[in-house]
């Protein structure tokens, strides 16, 4: 990864699909595209230092209990959209929805330059 990391700091874009990555590949990454089984968007956006931008944004969803201190927050992710190990969250929070009323779907759209 630090193979990719060294490209990307060259102003050059990457693309990689990684399902699960450890803690320290995910500190690799500026930013994530995090789709649910059948391709729907749950969350676009700049991950932030020690992801937390993502952090945030799914704590600040009703009912998503916080990320437990060290733990890896690409399983957390999983785990919280119900896509994790297990996937027994009992969860009910469409996601998908709750992303398509965010701020951050403006992301995905196309800039008006």
């Amino acid at each position: 990864m630090d193979g990719v990391r060294k490209v990307a700091n060259t102003g050059r874009t990457i693309v990689c699909t990684i399902h699960q990555p450890s803690s320290e590949v995910f500190q690799v990454f500026d930013s994530l595209l995090l789709l649910k089984r059948g391709g729907e968007t749950v969350f676009f956006g700049e991950l932030g230092e020690s992801a937390s931008e993502l952090i945030q944004y799914f704590e600040s969803v009703p009912g998503v209990a916080p990320i437990e201190d060290g733990y890896n927050p690409a399983t957390w992710m999983l785990e919280v959209i119900g896509a994790g190990v297990g996937n027994a969250n009992g969860s009910t929070t469409d996601y998908v929805a709750t992303f398509n009323a965010s701020e951050k779907r403006a992301l995905l759209e196309p800039s008006s330059c």
